[in-house]
């Protein structure tokens, strides 16, 4: 797969390409994927979870039991 960086995506910085999809249970329509660069895994995680959930306290634990099963991460090439 071959993404122009000059667009600003994806989000994130790395090495490695991942596609985020997060699924939403009660709305499917508002069920989404986007592309972000990380490291790894862990560095995707603390990417996302700073873009999704920034220093709200109040979402901390639900972001933190989604990951994997609500929001799945899953690697899909690395920028050369």
């Amino acid at each position: 797969m071959e993404i122009n960086l000059d667009w600003g995506w994806p989000l994130g910085e790395g090495k490695l390409v991942w596609a985020v999809i997060s699924v939403d249970e009660e709305d499917h329509e508002d069920s989404n994927v986007t592309i972000w660069r990380a490291d790894s895994e862990e560095h995707l995680y603390d990417q996302v979870k700073k873009e999704m959930v920034g220093d709200d306290e109040e979402y901390q634990d639900e972001f933190e039991d989604a990951w994997g099963y609500k929001i799945l991460p899953k690697r899909i090439g690395e920028v050369v």
